[in-house]
Parts: C-alpha cells; sequence; structure tokens
C-alpha cells in the first residue's frame, strides 16, 4: 500500500487496455466451464420455465393411457392390504407400486386421483433432468449439460411419455442416475456399490431393466477391449473389486424382495407373473425370423469401429473411454431392442431420448462455437440456437396433444360416474383396473400377452362364470376375448361410456303376452318401459325393483304394450351422479 502511494500508477490508455487484457468470447472460450452470452442464459431461463409450465399443464390435460390405471389400480391394492401377484396380477416388480401406496392412502377415494398422481411424478422427472445435466457436465462441460437437459425435458416423446403415471418415471430415473455415477471422472469401491445399488433398485422397479444391464456390460466390455489394443495399463485387481462391490449392491433389492415374496408364500405367484407371463414364446417379432433380426449383429462391428476411431483421436483416453461408454451404451440399447423385443412401446425408448438429445446438445453448441470463431459479429444470433430447437421440440409437442384441450376430463368423468354407481364393495369388470378403486371379478389384466394367450387357449377364458360367481353387475367389452365379450352383450346393457350394467332387453311385448327371459348375474332388477307399471314378474304384481337369482323368469304386462328393459336396479336409482354430457371414451383405440 506505501509503494503505491510512494510510486503511483501510471494511467493507461485504453487502446493499451484491451491491447494487454484482450476481451473474452463466452462461446469461443476454450474452457469447458465456459458459458454463453447474457442472451444464451436468459434463452435457458426461458427454456426451464416453459419446461416447468408444461410439465404442470400437460399433467391435467395430457391423454389417459391404459397402463395409467392399471398402475394405480395396483397401488390401490397395496392400501388395502393386498398382495400383489397372490391376491390380484400384475406384471410388474413391486418397488414403485409399494412406494407410491402411501401417497393414494393419504389422497383418498376420488375422481382426480390421476392428476394428482401424475403431479406427484414430477420430482422423478426433475431427477432425469439433473441426472442428465450431470452426465453432460462430467463428459463434456455444465453449458452442454444445461441444455441437454432442457432439449431433453421438452423431447416430445420423454416430456409426455413422463408425464403419464406409470413404472417407468421411477426406472428412467434410476437408469439415468446410474449412468451419472458411472461416467464421472473420479470412481472408486464406494461408488461401484452405490452404481449397484441403483440399477438393483431399477431391477425392483421393472424387469426391462435386464436389457439395460446387458448394454452397460456390452459397452463396459468393449470399452475395455478398445483400451487393451492401445496398451494401455489395466488395472485387473482394481476391476475385480469393483465388480465385487457392484454385484454387492445390486443384489439387495432383488434379494429383499424376493425374500419377501417367499416369506409371504407367494414366491410361485411372483414369478409366473414377473417372468413366465412376460416370457410368452413366439410373441410379437419373436414369431418369425426376419430382417430386424440383423440388426444387432450388424451393429457390433459398426459401433466397435467408431468408438475405437473415437478414443484413439484423443489425448485424454479416460474422457474419451467415458464418452465412448455412453455412446456404446445407446447402441446396445437400440439394436438389441429392435432387434429381439417381442413388443415394442413408447415408453421402451424413454432411456435412450435422453442420450439422444444429449447427443444433439453437443452438435448444436459444435456449430455455435465454429459459426463464432467465423464470424464474431453473429454472437448473440448464434447463441439463441440451442432455444430455436427447444422450441421446435414444442412446435412438435403441441403437434402431437395441443395443451388447451383437456383429454383427461373424459377419463376423470368416467371414473367419476362409476364411483358414484358402485359402493366399494361391488365388483367392476374392466380391462386393466380403470375404476382403480374397485375390485375385479377377474384375475388377468386383458393386455396384449394376455389376450394371445387366451387367442391360443380359449379354455383361459372363464368371464362367463367368474362374472355369474361374484354377482359383477358393471362390465365393459374393450380388449376382451371373444367368449367374454359375447356373454357380457348377451347379459348387460349399456349405462354410460363403455361401461354396461347387468340387464337385457326383453324388446317389445304385448299386453298379456307372457315372455320368458334367463337371468345369469343374480341382482336386485327393476323393469323399465311403459308396459312396467301394470305387470307381472314371475307371476306376481310387479310393484318395485325385485331380487332375481340366476335362472329362468318371466314377465307378463297387464294392459299396456310396448318395450322392456330389465336393467339392474341400483343404477337407475343412483344414475350418473355428479357427471352427465357426452360418454366418454377411455385410453386408446385398440386395432
Amino acid at each position: 500500500y506505501f509503494r503505491r502511494l510512494e510510486n503511483p500508477p501510471i494511467p493507461l490508455a485504453a487502446t493499451e487496455i484491451r491491447e494487454i487484457v484482450p476481451r473474452s468470447n463466452p462461446l469461443t472460450d476454450p474452457s469447458p466451464d465456459a458459458f454463453g452470452s447474457t442472451v444464451e442464459r436468459r434463452c435457458l431461463a426461458a427454456c426451464f420455465a416453459a419446461l416447468a409450465l408444461l410439465k404442470i399443464l400437460y399433467a391435467f390435460v395430457y391423454r389417459v393411457d391404459s397402463d395409467e390405471p392399471q398402475h394405480l389400480h395396483v397401488v390401490w391394492g397395496w392400501t388395502q392390504g393386498l398382495l400383489p401377484y397372490r391376491d390380484f396380477f400384475d406384471n410388474h416388480t413391486p418397488l414403485f407400486q409399494a412406494l407410491c401406496s402411501p401417497l393414494l392412502k393419504l389422497l383418498g377415494e376420488r375422481a382426480d386421483i390421476l392428476v394428482l398422481m401424475r403431479l406427484a411424478m414430477i420430482p422423478l422427472f426433475a431427477v432425469s433432468l439433473w441426472a442428465v445435466y450431470r452426465i453432460g457436465a462430467s463428459l463434456f462441460s455444465r453449458r452442454i449439460g444445461l441444455w441437454a437437459a432442457v432439449l431433453a425435458g421438452l423431447w416430445p416423446n420423454f416430456l409426455l411419455t413422463a408425464t403419464e403415471f406409470r413404472t417407468d418415471d421411477l426406472w428412467v430415473a434410476l437408469w439415468l442416475v446410474a449412468l451419472a455415477l458411472l461416467l464421472r471422472e473420479s470412481f472408486d469401491t464406494k461408488r461401484a456399490f452405490i452404481l449397484g445399488l441403483v440399477l438393483g433398485a431399477a431391477f425392483g422397479v421393472s424387469m426391462k431393466t435386464s436389457l439395460l444391464v446387458v448394454a452397460l456390460m456390452l459397452s463396459l466390455g468393449m470399452a475395455l477391449i478398445i483400451r487393451l489394443l492401445a496398451r494401455d495399463k489395466i488395472d485387473w485387481r482394481l476391476l475385480a473389486k469393483w465388480l465385487a462391490a457392484w454385484l454387492a449392491g445390486a443384489s439387495i433389492i432383488p434379494a429383499a424382495v424376493v425374500i419377501f415374496f417367499w416369506q409371504k408364500g407367494a414366491w410361485p405367484d411372483f414369478y409366473y407373473c414377473v417372468v413366465t407371463h412376460n416370457t410368452l414364446p413366439h410373441l410379437g417379432k419373436s414369431k418369425s425370423l426376419g430382417f430386424h433380426t440383423t440388426w444387432f449383429p450388424l451393429s457390433i462391428p459398426v459401433l466397435f469401429f467408431l468408438a475405437k476411431k473415437y478414443v484413439h483421436s484423443k489425448s485424454d483416453r479416460s474422457l474419451a473411454s467415458r464418452r465412448a461408454i455412453l455412446f456404446l451404451a445407446a447402441g446396445f440399447y437400440y439394436y438389441p431392442m429392435r432387434s429381439f423385443w417381442p413388443l415394442i412401446t413408447r415408453q421402451d425408448f424413454l432411456p435412450l431420448s435422453p442420450l439422444l438429445c444429449l447427443g444433439l446438445a453437443v452438435a448444436v453448441l459444435e456449430i455455435v462455437r465454429r459459426g463464432s470463431v467465423a464470424n464474431p459479429r453473429l454472437i448473440t444470433v448464434l447463441a439463441v440456437s440451442p432455444a430455436l430447437v427447444a422450441a421446435g421440440e414444442i412446435a412438435w409437442t403441441f403437434a402431437v396433444q395441443r395443451p388447451w384441450i383437456n383429454k383427461a376430463f373424459l377419463f376423470e368423468q368416467q371414473l367419476g360416474v362409476m364411483l358414484h354407481l358402485t359402493d366399494p364393495g361391488d365388483r367392476v369388470l374392466d380391462s386393466k383396473g380403470e375404476t382403480i378403486f374397485r375390485h375385479r371379478p377377474v384375475r388377468p389384466v386383458f393386455e396384449g400377452i394376455t389376450n394371445e394367450r387366451i387367442h391360443r387357449d380359449p379354455t383361459l377364458d372363464d368371464i362367463p362364470e367368474r362374472l355369474a360367481a361374484t354377482k359383477t353387475c358393471v362390465a365393459i367389452t374393450q380388449r376382451m376375448p371373444p367368449r367374454g365379450k359375447a356373454f357380457i352383450l348377451e347379459n348387460y346393457v349399456p349405462f354410460y361410456g363403455n361401461y354396461r350394467v347387468a340387464g337385457k332387453e326383453l324388446g317389445s311385448v304385448h299386453a298379456r303376452q307372457r315372455l320368458e327371459f334367463d337371468v345369469k348375474i343374480p341382482a336386485r332388477y327393476a323393469m323399465v318401459g311403459e308396459g312396467a307399471a301394470d305387470s307381472l314378474l314371475d307371476g306376481k304384481p310387479y310393484d318395485g325393483p325385485r331380487v332375481l337369482e340366476a335362472g329362468p323368469h318371466s314377465f307378463q304386462p297387464m294392459s299396456r304394450k310396448g318395450p322392456i328393459t330389465l336393467k339392474w336396479a341400483q343404477a337407475l336409482e343412483r344414475g350418473l351422479g355428479p357427471y352427465h354430457g357426452a360418454s366418454p371414451v377411455i385410453g386408446r383405440k385398440e386395432k
């Protein structure tokens, strides 16, 4: 301080300052954590705000997939003290539903339950995006990680499919967290154990994790071969130590699940529902050996060549290897799925979409960097390029479903009517658990695999016997096998939307004409029609709803003629309840 007083600095001209300290360009700064201009920061903040708004909005309005009420029905079963697989059917591993059951029990029985449970999935979506950011920051830069999270969150398939209430929300979050743990620069035995624990939890959510683990093992093995070909030194003892720690962590949650159901005496049921049911031979693509089966074998040399060329072209072999592992994991997930997975659905692409968006962010920002170097005057224009890509994703999402059209209300309306119509003890025959809070009279859910099993063995269709034995008075025909559907059409009459109630159309009856009919579902029935007021039911004057047992019955109007309908009395007494309007259709159309 005193030296500066004795020898004060000589002021420099502005031009001399610019020569000594050149103005930095954030877009072309080689530092890995360099960020963009103020314009880019504002674009990034706007994209995150739009993502949060769309995520909440679509939870209220996005159309209902048939899997969502199926998962909710399983969660409700947990809240009722029932044991999955033994007391009711489910073909998913139990961790997700068990974790959701306390929240469902707290919210209670309500028609808008699906929207509330969708909102509860938003934290899992945030975890997925955080993991994408961590992967991008570890392998490239914080800037790329942030834009990768934005582009992944706004990718239509990822945004909309992850909006649904489904086990895949937790499954993909665990997968991305596992990748974030694996691809960090510092890796030790503790991290290997945690990585195994996360993948074991993914097995507890879905058996589809088997494909993810295969992809991960193949990518790690190929990266190791590439390093060996480059004559890099490998510490085999350390690798064995990491592998042992990974196996120890990965076995904890699956072992706990197996022990739990074994102690409950439900292990055979668990094994059938989760393994045997889902591995039906000659299903879907596995029916024939076509060209699709060659995708995976042909992809192996291509993936190996590209990864090897990339790793050998970089001076930092460790970083290049980690990037190659991510690239190989995406390839080894996609091509085996395309080759051998029997039934491919939208949700099967959830683990892949964020990785593709990370690659998209890398490509876009590399174009921005090169363009800024070539012409610094375009810095501001180029800074908004990632935001323009995000805007394109939003437009694509709007093309899939406009957010101002509420397609979820139809499901909520129909669920409200069914909850008003039936009591907690009543049974309802739906295809996969659409009424959520009601017991089903049959064990299987009627989806692709079940219907294929019934097609191969029609004796598995015991719907008529189960409906009569459980006195089920509400049923639907959608996705039902032929025998069950024919029985429902004959012994149930339309009521609301897809639902039908026990009853029969007896047709037009003349005065004093005796009409014979059979009742298959024992219940309390009412006669509806002009001739019902003055008539005889089973030879006795009809004075209101009456319990009819299964078997033959007769009806005879005494003074009037006209169409007569036999209908479940409770449906007439409760009507449509608080919901009225056009009949909705639940879920997507079945081919």
